[in-house]
């Protein structure tokens, strides 16, 4: 577990036990106070000597794309409101800094047929001759079966149980699972279609690579094309989908917009990099 060791480390601990006790869930937040808890350390500044200056150039330093320095920023945000209102500081200096500007994100997306590919050498690659072998690998295909069929995160076939199999209900539940098998079996079937993609940055685009979770993005967009084929219009069919992919709201499905379709996504990607390696020459 990271430790805190600036002079603001007891206030992280009670920040943490604060937000625990709001019903916020913990995830990656010890992480990001840890951040400016190290920053802090490392220059021995004091609590007025936090100012926006000081937090641009700890920015600065910051590793990775411009919306992980985004969510740090908006927490430590946060816990300086939280200083406020213990009375430790009277101004919070993060409410003069703007975010940065984010990459836009567009996700990998398969055709209904490369994901009949993809699935049926999955099915080939299922290893019959070892009764060992052939239950793991039998497992990872139907789990990949269900993210690919009905828009699963890869975590809800993984986290099922015995006891939520019935044949008139599919339950997905949290649960400890390894997915280093299922991830295996789905690249080696990605590699054996020939439609492996990498990650390619263009511009302020990144066009995401081939990975399990993309079929998920796979399914909502190749439904939403559908849908729309049938003559449904998009604002109608966009709430009831976000509805089934657990989506807390529509707007976060209407970025599956962005590609419409596999082809779409193949020659909109093919085409930035071909002008970004060009103007770069």
């Amino acid at each position: 577990m990271i430790r805190f060791k600036s002079f603001l480390s007891k206030h992280f601990e009670d920040f943490l036990v604060y937000r625990m006790d709001a019903g916020y869930k913990y995830g990656r937040l010890r992480w990001y106070l840890s951040t400016l808890d190290q920053y802090l350390a490392e220059t021995g500044v004091k609590i007025n000597q936090v100012t926006p200056d000081f937090l641009l150039d700890f920015r600065s330093r910051l590793k990775g794309e411009p919306g992980t320095a985004n969510r740090v920023f908006i927490i430590l945000k946060a816990f300086f409101d939280y200083l406020i209102r213990i009375d430790f500081i009277k101004d919070n200096p993060f409410k003069e800094i703007p975010l940065l500007r984010e990459k836009s994100y567009i996700p990998f997306v398969f055709s209904p047929g490369q994901v009949d590919e993809i699935l049926k050498n999955l099915q080939m690659n299922i290893r019959k001759t070892n009764p060992h072998l052939f239950l793991a690998d039998l497992a990872a295909y139907n789990a990949l079966l269900m993210t690919a069929r009905c828009g699963m995160r890869i975590s809800e076939p993984l986290g099922l149980k015995d006891k939520d199999f019935r044949t008139d209900l599919l339950c997905a539940c949290k649960g400890p699972a390894s997915k280093g098998l299922v991830y295996r079996a789905f690249h080696r079937a990605v590699k054996d279609a020939g439609i492996k993609r990498t990650k390619q940055n263009a511009g302020n685009t990144t066009f995401g690579h081939t990975r399990v979770h993309s079929f998920r993005h796979s399914f909502a967009v190749n439904t939403l094309k559908d849908a729309c084929e049938r003559g449904l219009l998009p604002e109608n069919v966009l709430p009831v989908l976000a509805a089934y992919m657990g989506h807390s709201d529509y707007r976060y499905t209407m970025k599956y917009l962005k590609v419409i379709d596999a082809e779409h996504f193949g020659g909109w990607a093919d085409f930035c990099i071909f002008k970004r390696d060009r103007e770069g020459a």
